[in-house]
């Protein structure tokens, strides 16, 4: 399993967490970051995405400010 954290973001909450592939398909929600980050928060991708070499993390706040993020993933 996959895990990834968000260790700070900005934007107006609520703000909702998606992964997908680097190119943006296959879009998966993950859940809604309702307060101030830091504290980290995690999120167990789903196991489509167990073996891929990088996530594309969609970060989507209450004003509808998409912010993109590809992420290496490491073992």
């Amino acid at each position: 399993m996959t895990r990834v954290e968000i260790s700070q973001i900005t934007g107006t909450t609520p703000i909702d967490v998606y992964v997908a592939d680097y190119y943006g398909n296959f879009r998966t929600y993950l859940g809604t970051i309702s307060t101030s980050v830091p504290p980290s928060v995690f999120y167990d991708l789903p196991s489509s995405f167990n073996d891929v070499p990088l996530v594309k993390l969609i970060l989507i706040d209450s004003n509808g400010c998409e912010s993109n993020h590809n992420t290496e993933c490491t073992i």
